[in-house]
């Protein structure tokens, strides 16, 4: 497989005698370089000379110009060179002799090349891809080529350097998108998994196949299948509602804060993308319990002050207690759970009744960017409901 060409043409007539006769040509060379397991091969084309004395062509060769001390002999207009050191420079250039090899031409014009040293090809494998929070993940180096240096970007704010063999826990459940940069002296490449680890909140279970729960089972006459209105469904199992539809809800300004940019809609609801410096309000009236669950895609793709979601109840003031900064350059609010800042889908698992409960009227949906109105946040697939 040839990976690079370059063509070296060569316009100097070039005169010599053999013999009584004089000979005359245009020397054209073509170097090519394939890969090697070691070292570059050059193959090496010119023009032919029209003259029955030439017999043989001599290609010299060396490290520096003008001084060849290696030589390979050919009866055909083409040669190969192998064994070329990767990142050396060589220097090539050609004569014509009889078969005496006393009688020879002249050297035609001297060319040069630097034998390229292949870029790395970035790759990696999993031991797994799925499973429950904590879930430790074996990542195993497969690259290819020279490498001088590794990054690994786990996706969850974490890396690793260096290593061809990393172990690296996820304690928060989300989607994952891992990747890895390798760098070598040919240049350096990356490799993003095609398959995000997808990592689940852990089962709430007591150990005897069920889910803890103490709900009746409806022999009482009750129905316990029915859905109170905050998200669980009567009996103390988890319930996943579909996704919030953004149409159908309004949004409203946050008092004092909706100052620049806007929301707009996406993905036929399921997205809210908000840019500049804009707070929103939607009107969702829920009970926070103990067990209540925020989950959520999340991307942004330009970073302002603070970035995030949560609860609240109306009025002119934002609690940072009740907010979730999932990124920012300021400190503010919950901090527990951050976007890792590279442009991709995070799918975020928060607890909320961890932190804070309550009745509240409202979701919150905040870019805070003051300063120069220029952040960007979406969120996509929300779903609020208890564990």
């Amino acid at each position: 497989m040839w990976h690079e060409e370059k063509l070296y043409r060569l316009t100097q007539k070039l005169r010599s005698r053999i013999g009584k006769r004089s000979i005359g040509w245009l020397l054209c060379l073509c170097p090519l370089f394939s890969q090697g397991a070691s070292a570059e091969t050059i193959q090496l084309a010119w023009d032919p000379v029209q003259d029955g004395q030439v017999a043989v062509y001599q290609v010299h060769y060396g490290p520096a110009s003008g001084q060849y001390n290696n030589m390979v002999d050919t009866a055909v207009n083409t040669a190969s060179i192998q064994g070329l050191p990767l990142g050396s420079t060589y220097y090539f250039a050609v004569r014509a002799c009889d078969t005496s090899l006393i009688n020879c031409s002249g050297f035609s014009n001297e060319v040069s090349t630097t034998i390229q040293i292949p870029s790395p090809a970035a790759s990696f494998t999993t031991n797994t891809v799925a499973g429950t929070a904590p879930l430790t993940v074996l990542f195993t180096d497969t690259s290819t080529g020279t490498i001088t240096g590794r990054n690994w970007q786990f996706h969850d704010g974490d890396s690793a350097t260096d290593a061809t063999l990393v172990t690296h826990t996820y304690t928060v459940p989300g989607t994952y998108t891992a990747q890895l940069s390798v760098t070598g002296p040919g240049g350096s490449d990356t490799f993003v998994a095609s398959t995000p680890i997808v990592v689940q909140p852990p089962s709430n279970t007591d150990g005897n196949g069920s889910d803890g729960s103490t709900g009746g089972d409806g022999s009482d006459g009750s129905d316990d299948s029915s859905n109170d209105g905050s998200g669980n469904d009567g009996t103390g199992n988890m319930y996943n509602p579909a996704p919030i539809d953004f149409n159908a809800h309004t949004l409203v300004s946050f008092p004092g804060q909706d100052l620049a940019g806007g929301a707009v809609i996406e993905d036929g609801g399921s997205t809210l993308r908000l840019t500049g410096n804009t707070w929103k309000r939607l009107a969702y009236p829920y009970t926070v319990t103990g067990s209540t669950v925020i989950e959520f895609d999340y991307r942004s793709d330009l970073l302002g002050e603070i970035h995030g979601i949560g609860f609240d109840n109306g009025g002119a003031s934002a609690n940072p207690a009740r907010f979730f900064a999932l990124e920012g350059t300021q400190d503010w609010g919950i901090s527990s759970y951050s976007y890792p800042g590279d442009g991709g889908w995070v799918r975020f698992w928060i607890p909320v009744g961890q932190h804070y409960g309550g009745n509240f009227d409202n979701l919150v949906f905040f870019m805070d960017d003051d300063a120069n109105a220029a952040g960007d946040a979406r969120f996509r697939n929300l779903v609020v409901y208890e564990e």
